[in-house]
């Protein structure tokens, strides 16, 4: 067998000096804004995976990751090992990646490309393990696409095996999901769509998704058409699969995926290889494995989907895994009673996983208007729970292990039971804080927006949906702000005898504050929860100023 990995390491270090081109153009830098999410598997999870399902990675290699053209059924396997791709690209180190950036703006080459490799070292160790390599093609969740300040980019990398010169080669295209609150504005904003003019046979897809992807970054830094296009992630991707496939001596197989807002990226960037491929002879546009992924788009973009990968076209299957009781997929959704001509749809080919029972398929969307429905759980969204159903999809029995690791920087962010939680504020809501300022934007971009101010604390509100104008006699009534400070807090809304809106913040399974408004009219709609976070007036400038960058520094579980 010839050794390749030198010829690889130089085309992983090329690959990794462009990025590094890319994101030296920004004048600022960010660690990931405030804290990450919850919602992905930590080293020690996968590592634990990896050994404990061997078989399904090694059967998943030895198809190639490719299931075969539309129409042929879903091979568990191949799904298993592209869901590990998308639970280990989480894993990257955003310090290391600014670090290497200043390093390279510092004129030290070398040193940069040293630390930039090190920010996916857990990666590549749990690539290692399944007989794989990794590269880095884009890394810009703190960056802002050019024209739209309150969005941020994708991360995403590229899995392929060592043997690439053999005679299976393929390249497993991975997205990142959400895990900061930048990357979840993006899932804000999928609510409103944009026709792909030029791309992705002109339908409506979502803007949080398509700009990310299609947009430049800091193209006003460069001086060629090319360079400005290179900085594209789309053609980035493009550009990677291109150095990669040097080294093959057969036709690569490639195959793209990613769980939650990964899955949408990887929707998207399918979409667009079936339209125009890789732009290099050499590389086949495969299969397509989304796990949790929101909806895309609208009917048309589903509809001319489908028509793309249909016989006789020899593009690879496409699967939408959606695991039992996530709500994610659910969105974005269209309001209930309202006409719509094109309605928010999911591609075809979902199947629905459990933890306890084998796979069904899911009956198509296109043609119909999902509405939008009262989410119950965030948890069956996390990646150890797909772990869990995927692992009984693929053996028929649950995973060996009882428990899973949880990431230690993660808060605890466990789905309340309104029946459970104790009423413990409703006695003392007799007297409202004096000088709380409660406000209210309804309706703004698809998602509304609050505010409350009392004293030092500021406390930004965050929910997807409709709501009336409320502006009447607000008040604020509240067991504790020591208990709101700092931490997530679940915003429930409701109405109350028609003309009151309430608010009520639980933490920890305990409603510590309650927001109320009045209104003339009686209330119609109002979002069913969001999130609030309160921080400390002392370092409001600061706050301000990451809000203002990521467009609200709240992460809505009901949507991510």
């Amino acid at each position: 067998m010839p050794d390749t990995s030198l010829g690889f390491k130089i085309i992983k270090d090329v690959v990794r000096q462009r990025h590094l081109d890319q994101l030296s153009a920004h004048p600022k830098l960010y660690a990931e804004p405030l804290k990450t999410m919850p919602v992905f598997a930590t080293r020690e999870d996968i590592v634990q995976w990896s050994e404990e399902s061997k078989a399904q990675i090694a059967q998943g290699q030895a198809d190639r990751v490719y299931g075969g053209p539309i129409g042929s059924p879903l091979n568990l396997n191949n799904a298993f090992m592209a869901f590990m791709e998308s639970a280990t690209v989480y894993l990257r180190d955003t310090s290391k990646v600014l670090d290497a950036v200043q390093k390279y703006q510092a004129g030290h080459v070398e040193e940069a490309l040293r630390l930039l490799e090190d920010s996916t070292r857990i990666i590549d160790e749990i690539a290692e393990m399944w007989g794989m390599e990794f590269v880095q093609i884009c890394d810009l969740p703190e960056r802002h696409p050019d024209g739209h300040s309150f969005l941020v980019g994708p991360y995403c990398g590229a899995f392929f095996p060592k043997d690439f010169s053999g005679h299976n080669p393929f390249i497993g295209i991975a997205y990142k999901g959400t895990s900061n609150f930048g990357e979840f504005l993006n899932d804000l904003l999928a609510a409103s769509t944009i026709k792909a003019s030029g791309r992705l046979w002109n339908t409506e897809v979502c803007s949080g998704f398509y700009y990310p992807l299609f947009s430049t970054y800091s193209a006003k830094t460069l001086t060629t058409t090319a360079a400005v296009t290179s900085t594209m992630p789309f053609v980035m991707v493009q550009q990677a699969v291109q150095d990669l496939i040097t080294r093959a001596t057969t036709t690569v197989i490639t195959h793209v995926t990613g769980h939650s807002l990964g899955g949408a990226y990887a929707t998207l960037t399918h979409g667009q290889l079936c339209i125009e491929g890789f732009g290099a002879a050499g590389a086949a546009v495969g299969d397509l494995y989304t796990f949790g992924g929101p909806r895309a788009g609208r009917g048309d973009f589903a509809t001319l989907f489908k028509a793309s990968v249909a016989p006789p076209t020899d593009q690879g299957s496409t699967w939408r895994i959606v695991n039992y009781k996530d709500y994610i997929p659910k969105v974005p959704a269209s309001k209930p009673l309202i006409p719509v001509s094109n309605p928010f749809v999911h591609i075809d080919a979902g199947v629905m996983v459990y933890p306890d029972k084998q796979p069904e398929s899911l009956p198509s969307e296109i043609g119909t208007k999902p509405t939008w429905s009262i989410p119950t759980a965030i948890s069956p969204h996390y990646t150890t729970e797909y772990y869990k159903s995927l692992v009984f999809a693929t053996t028929g029995k649950p995973p060996v292990s009882a428990t899973l690791a949880r990431a230690p920087h993660s808060p605890s962010l466990s789905t309340y039971n309104t029946t459970q939680v104790t009423a413990k504020l409703e006695p003392e809501t007799r007297n409202a804080l004096p000088g709380a300022e409660v406000t209210f934007e309804p309706g703004h971009g698809g998602f509304v927006v609050g505010k409350v101010r009392y004293g030092h604390f500021l406390g930004e509100i965050v929910a997807l949906g409709t709501l009336s104008e409320v502006s009447q006699n607000p008040q604020f009534f509240c067991d504790s702000m020591e208990a709101l400070y700092g931490k997530e807090n679940h915003a429930v809304f409701s109405v109350k005898d028609g003309k009151t809106l309430e608010v009520r913040f639980i933490v920890d399974d305990q409603e510590v504050a309650v927001a109320r408004a009045s209104t003339s009219e009686d209330i119609d709609q109002v979002p069913t929860r969001g999130v609030c976070r309160f921080y400390d007036d002392g370092t409001l400038e600061a706050v301000e100023q990451s809000v203002a960058q990521s467009a609200a520094a709240v992460f809505q579980h009901a949507s991510a």
